[in-house]
């Protein structure tokens, strides 16, 4: 029993190590930019197309521009994964605010010059309702953004005065079950000796 007991417990540690990600945009979100070149409207790059026409995406007029989303809900944004086709972005800057005015950049860099989906790691995320995509320039012509998706692993918040919620921990939960276990071996030992 002691033995099935721990293998479990092992199981559940395993588990609880692999962190899931959530994507939190949604194309039915407030979406604004700073320009929008034709039907290439800004909820775009949250409505789920993955393919490789243009006008299935956001573009700015131009070779700059920037795209933003409003979230209903303060969320904890830790990676943003870009999908690029023909027209890829070169310098970006990924940036997040609570009140739509004053903006923190949350990561900033060089994307590499090829096709496909990228990851970037967000090192200091924050609880954001606004998140903003700055593409400073392109390795060639316009500005474009075929898909993103904005990637969570922590609880929502409704207010940035309600406290931190904690998320559901498989470690904590096993290590509470061990916890009793533990407690209830040593009364039976008790009930023994006695």
């Amino acid at each position: 029993m002691i033995k099935n007991f721990f293998i479990i417990m092992m199981i559940l540690c395993s588990f609880a190590f692999a962190e899931t990600y959530r994507d939190v945009s949604n194309v039915s979100y407030p979406h604004t930019a700073s320009s929008t070149y034709s039907a290439c409207y800004p909820y775009k790059v949250s409505d789920n197309i993955y393919n490789d026409v243009y006008y299935d995406a956001w573009q700015a007029n131009g070779y700059s521009g920037w795209v933003a989303i409003e979230l209903p809900v303060f969320e904890k944004v830790a990676k943003l994964s870009i999908n690029r086709v023909y027209y890829r972005p070169k310098d970006i800057v990924f940036s997040g605010s609570i009140d739509n005015s004053t903006w923190t950049d949350l990561y900033s860099g060089t994307s590499p010059n090829d096709t496909g989906w990228i990851t970037y790691d967000i090192a200091n995320p924050g609880y954001y309702k606004y998140y903003r995509l700055n593409v400073l320039n392109t390795w060639w012509d316009y500005a474009i953004i075929y898909e993103w998706e904005l990637l969570a692993s922590e609880p929502s918040r409704e207010s940035l005065t309600d406290p931190v919620p904690e998320p559901f921990s498989l470690v904590s939960f096993g290590l509470g079950l061990l916890a009793v276990f533990y407690a209830k071996m040593s009364r039976d030992r008790r009930i023994v000796k006695q």
